[in-house]
């Protein structure tokens, strides 16, 4: 099995650009941070690609045993537990149909920056507001993972996601 890691960062360099801070900048736009969207995205839409992730021990087919008892359980307990519900909640049935009248006729970034919102919260956010344990974690839009190990030729720009920090691998 292939273990995925992040590159170690190098060094800084005296020749690396600076901020207006004077810090240097944790990330900078690349050359395809401007292309298109359908034009980064066309590497992973083309057949090769499956194949090149099989190569890697990774499959996109569904498993013919199916879930392992183990996930199962999972959604079991998940479903049967006892949940409290909020009295007020993004969720509420009048609070939805606002939302989704508010969706109507508004461009694909705007529908989904927004349903990504309702579904998950941003996870700086909640800890700005109180919620600690996200700490650690750092939100990225539109960002090259430069850092990692690619496994495939192509590097990952996910339009949205939710990461580590490097601290968060360190000892305190």
């Amino acid at each position: 099995m292939i273990y995925l890691l992040a590159r170690k960062k190098s060094k800084p360099s005296l020749r690396r650009k600076r901020s207006e801070s004077g810090s240097l900048a944790a990330r900078s736009a690349t050359p395809s941070d401007q292309k298109p969207r359908y034009e980064k995205i066309a590497p992973y839409r083309d057949a090769r690609f499956e194949a090149e992730l099989e190569t890697n021990g990774i499959f996109m087919t569904e498993d013919r045993e199916g879930p392992r008892q183990a996930g199962k359980d999972v959604c079991r307990k998940l479903l049967d537990d006892n949940k409290d519900v909020p009295q007020i909640s993004r969720f509420s049935d009048e609070v939805f149909k606002s939302s989704c009248r508010r969706f109507q006729n508004r461009n694909e970034a705007k529908v989904i920056q927004n349903i990504t919102r309702l579904i998950v919260p941003s996870a700086e956010e909640l800890a700005d507001s109180g919620a600690n344990f996200l700490e650690p974690l750092v939100e990225a839009v539109n960002e090259g993972w430069n850092n990692s190990v690619p496994v495939a030729k192509s590097r990952l720009q996910p339009d949205y996601s939710v990461e580590f920090k490097r601290t968060a691998f360190t000892k305190s």
